[in-house]
């Protein structure tokens, strides 16, 4: 199963990329920037564990959208 291309949260679109580095200085499997509506996952992972990265990250995005940021 592949990623999608794109996922709305709580009516913000987030574009979802699969790169080969998420971070360049904090090794990560995935991460959600909120200026740019972007979702990084790496793209050496298994399909399952892109899916559990993207849910994660997604969970980011709702408690962020949601004045919930100090949760994490």
């Amino acid at each position: 199963m592949k990623l999608p291309k794109s996922i709305n949260i709580l009516g913000v679109t987030y574009k979802i990329e699969e790169v080969k580095v998420v971070n360049k200085h904090t090794p990560r499997n995935g991460e959600i920037n909120f200026c740019n509506q972007t979702i990084k996952i790496d793209k050496s992972l298994p399909d399952d564990k892109k899916r559990q990265v993207l849910l994660h990250e997604i969970l980011h995005g709702i408690c962020e959208l949601l004045g919930m940021d100090d949760i994490g």
